[in-house]
Formats: structure tokens, C-alpha cells, sequence
């Protein structure tokens, strides 16, 4: 009877000890999970910083963030500047309250962010437009055409900047939101975000994937790949005490039309 009693107690006693330490632990887990902060008050607060683009108090507010730069950071002026204006376009909302469960947690939420297809659809007719301004403003047409009537390089990049800057101004006209499901995990008393690359994909739009500076390229050429010719209208106000110069050249006497052609078409 000894000996099994003996036997017995060898079996019981680490049990017991496993027992007790699983009751401690949970203890412990509960007292933790008690003091930890409402998850979802934590993803508003990380994405609050992330849009604001404060990544101090992003890593302040959550562990394991996303990373927030491209793979290959942009070099030219167009790719910095189209990445700036990616960057100062973000925002989000909540979708829904956040599921906590023990202590895991989940917040749906909607990420926005500057789309380039959007922001190039309709861009050349609005360069047109720019150019046509620029024509109508320069006191001559070899201001702004080279001599073969084509539009000089200076002109076309001052028409593309003033379209292209105007629409940035109006950025949130031309952003794209994705879904996404935050992952959190509580863990030694902070909250960790465990699917951030999920996240930073929609953070950082098709620079994700894409070279910046080959989409600020792409989108200059769309927008000017058509360029509409438009004749320099001069015009001399009734108060004007004399006109422009006349050009010694353009003056004479002739029968060819082809000569009476080419003054006519002279801007």
C-alpha cells in the first residue's frame, strides 16, 4: 500500500505543481490583459500618426508598424514630388468597432491614398488648355514655339506643371481606398501589429510594388504625349498708341501662292 501510495503521490504532486502554475499564469495573463489599452483606440492612434506622417509617435502607439518608405526611394524632382504628394494624401476610416478576443484583436478599416491612374486620366486636356493660356499671354509666338511651330520644351513644362500642380492641390479628388484588416496581438503589455506589410502595400499605393520615379515619368508623357497647335492671335487695344514691329522680312510683292500660304500661316 506504501509503495503505491508513494507511486501515486510521484504522479500527483507535478500535477499539482502544473496545475497550480497554469492557475498562476492565468492569473498573471488576466491581471495583464486588464491593464492593457482599448485596442481599438490604439489602431486610430497609429493611423492618426502614420497619415499625419509623425513615425515617432506611430511606433509610440503600436509595435511592429509597417514600414512607411518605398523599397527604392525616388530620385528625380517628378519621382519625389509624386511620392511627397502620395504621402500628404493618406487617410483612413474605421470600418466597424474592433473585434478583441482574448488577446488577439482585428479593426476593419479603409486606406486612401493618391492613385496616379486617377490623377492622369483627363491630365492632357488639361495641359492643352494650359498651353493655349501660355500662347494667348506670350507678347510673341517665338516665346513659346520653336521654329518649326512646335511647342517649345520650356513652354510644354511650364503647361504641365500648372496642370499637374493644380490638381495636387485637390489631391483627395484623386484617391483610391483599400481595405484592410489590422492584426493585433497583445504581447508583454503592448499591443503589436502582426500583418504590417499587408498594411504598408495600401499605405504606400502602387509604390509599393512600382519604380516612383518611372511613375512620375509615365505620367508626365501621358499627359504630354498630344499637344494641340494654337495660333498666336495678336490684338492691339483701342488705347495703344502703336502696335508690335512689323518684320522687314514679311514685306514685298508677290504672284506665288505658295509664298501667300506660308504668310498666312505665319502666327
Amino acid at each position: 500500500m506504501k509503495s503505491r501510495r508513494k507511486v501515486l503521490l510521484a504522479v500527483l504532486i507535478p500535477v499539482m505543481l502544473l496545475a497550480f502554475a497554469a492557475a498562476g499564469y492565468f492569473i498573471y495573463m488576466e491581471a495583464d490583459m486588464s491593464k492593457a489599452p482599448d485596442a481599438g483606440m490604439v489602431a486610430a492612434d497609429y493611423m492618426n500618426a502614420v497619415c499625419a506622417g509623425d513615425a515617432q509617435a506611430a511606433a509610440a502607439a503600436l509595435d511592429g508598424g509597417a514600414a512607411l518608405e518605398p523599397a527604392a526611394a525616388p530620385a528625380s524632382d517628378g519621382g519625389k514630388r509624386l511620392y511627397g504628394a502620395l504621402c500628404a494624401s493618406r487617410s483612413y476610416k474605421l470600418d466597424g468597432a474592433c473585434e478583441t478576443k482574448g488577446r488577439s484583436a482585428q479593426q476593419q478599416l479603409t486606406v486612401f491614398v493618391l492613385d496616379p491612374e486617377k490623377l492622369s486620366s483627363g491630365l492632357n486636356a488639361e495641359v492643352n488648355a494650359a498651353l493655349a493660356e501660355l500662347v494667348a499671354a506670350a507678347e510673341r509666338s517665338e516665346d513659346v514655339y520653336n521654329a518649326d511651330y512646335s511647342f517649345k520644351d520650356e513652354t510644354v513644362e511650364r503647361a504641365y506643371e500648372q496642370a499637374l500642380g493644380a490638381r495636387l492641390e485637390n489631391a483627395a479628388k484623386y484617391v483610391s481606398g483599400a481595405s484592410v484588416t489590422l492584426e493585433l496581438r497583445y504581447d508583454r503589455g503592448r499591443w503589436t501589429l502582426q500583418n504590417g506589410d499587408e498594411l504598408a502595400t495600401a499605405l504606400l499605393g502602387r509604390a509599393a510594388s512600382g519604380d516612383i520615379d518611372a511613375e512620375a515619368e509615365g505620367l508626365r508623357a501621358a499627359a504630354t504625349a498630344e499637344l494641340t497647335y494654337v495660333r498666336k492671335i495678336y490684338t492691339i487695344e483701342e488705347s495703344a498708341l502703336s502696335g508690335r514691329t512689323p518684320d522687314p522680312a514679311l514685306y514685298g510683292e508677290t504672284d506665288d501662292p505658295a509664298v501667300i500660304e506660308a504668310l498666312l500661316e505665319t502666327p
